[in-house]
């Protein structure tokens, strides 16, 4: 239940922080099975909810380990968003040993037909271009096809007009599904691991030929609204991301969350001035 009101409240949010996302090839999105989805990530959490918020089904997801590691407001939020820790070397190689309890978690998520949101490129930088891919993902499909799991992978191509303004526009592009039992039984894990981490990719780049129009008039009469009324909200959001993120992959991220934690307070004190006042 949590998880459901927080999808929907993020997509609300997203909403007013973009002036539009177009949804291409939804269709080749699996509704049942399980599934590893597997999008670009050029705008760190951004990219997660913008994949999120369109579909049907419950995910998981991984996020960076570190998050993980201080109990609080964040922890709890991560986890009530069905977030599992997962730790690159840059967040101490000493925790590395922690994945594996992860991965094992993700491989019973699959035997009970569950999805999992996994990053391939494992990093976010701002642009469009495909990053080469860390071999993880194709590890985790390996075992899980070891253990006769029929899992699919759903490559997600999620494209920005820019990532200096505020309001950009995405694309966000559901490539044809690959489905791991079609690769040999017995294939080496070596040649499995490069086979697939090759075609992973070159369906992400498959994605990146869509053009940034089309979008409803929905969308951007609900973008004009926003501004129109939050506009001292979206100052302050942007004001913080530039503080603490110095226009890294981070930046909109920011901005998500305090529209995400500081929308209903503004409204609340909007809502008072309109009492006391009228």
């Amino acid at each position: 239940m949590i998880f459901y009101i927080l999808r929907n409240y993020s997509r609300f949010i997203l909403r007013l922080l973009n002036k539009g996302t177009n949804f291409n090839t939804i269709e080749n999105f699996p509704e049942k099975g399980p599934l590893v989805l597997a999008p670009t990530h050029a705008n760190s959490v951004v990219d997660a909810v913008s994949v999120a918020c369109r579909i049907n089904r419950p995910i998981w997801f991984l996020v960076r380990g570190d998050l993980f590691q201080k109990e609080g407001f964040l922890k709890n939020l991560l986890v009530s968003c069905k977030g599992k820790p997962i730790f690159r070397p840059s967040e101490g190689v000493e925790n590395m040993g922690q994945n594996d309890n992860t991965i094992a978690s993700c491989i019973e998520l699959f035997k009970e037909n569950e999805a999992v949101l996994i990053f391939p490129e494992g990093l976010s930088l701002n642009q469009n271009d495909i990053l080469p891919l860390k071999k993880g993902l194709a590890r985790m499909a390996y075992m899980s096809k070891q253990e006769g799991i029929p899992l699919q992978i759903s490559p997600i191509t999620v494209n920005y007009d820019n990532f200096k303004d505020f309001g950009n526009r995405s694309n966000v592009t559901f490539n044809q599904t690959i489905n791991v039992n079609d690769y040999e039984a017995d294939m080496p894990e070596a040649k499995f691991v490069k086979k697939l981490t090759d075609e992973i990719a070159t369906k992400l780049k498959a994605g990146q030929n869509y053009k940034f129009d089309g979008f409803s008039i929905l969308d951007k009469t609900i973008y004009l609204l926003g501004w129109m009324i939050n506009f001292p909200l979206y100052f302050l959001s942007i004001f913080l991301a530039n503080k603490f993120t110095k226009n890294n992959a981070f930046h909109d991220t920011v901005v998500f969350f305090a529209l995400f934690a500081l929308l209903p307070i503004y409204w609340l004190i909007l809502s008072l001035i309109y009492y006391f006042v009228f």
